[in-house]
């Protein structure tokens, strides 16, 4: 399987989004281009991590608020049909 180049132009736009977040309109991105960066995130995130790298989530946690963490942690879990007892149970197994 090749390594694909990742595109230097989409590399930009995503770190000009991740720093001037505030500033975009929420109706300048569609549902299905949030969906798939989100989707992007976690899938790049897990294959660091099960590649041995331990550093979290976010560069800065104090950019993400209390509410946006559980936001998206209720919602991606009910995606994947994961309830909160068997995230607990899981991290309590394997020490995450």
């Amino acid at each position: 399987m090749s390594n694909p180049k990742v595109d230097l132009d989409v590399l930009a736009s995503l770190q000009y989004l991740a720093i001037n977040y505030r500033e975009v309109d929420a109706a300048s991105v569609t549902q299905e281009e949030a969906q798939s960066l989100f989707a992007l995130a976690v899938k790049l995130y897990f294959i660091k991590r099960d590649a041995g790298e331990d550093f979290g989530p976010f560069l800065d946690p104090a950019e993400i608020s209390a509410t946006a963490a559980m936001t998206a942690a209720a919602n991606l879990l009910q995606a994947v049909e994961i309830e909160i007892f068997e995230l607990g149970m899981w991290k309590s197994l394997t020490g995450a």
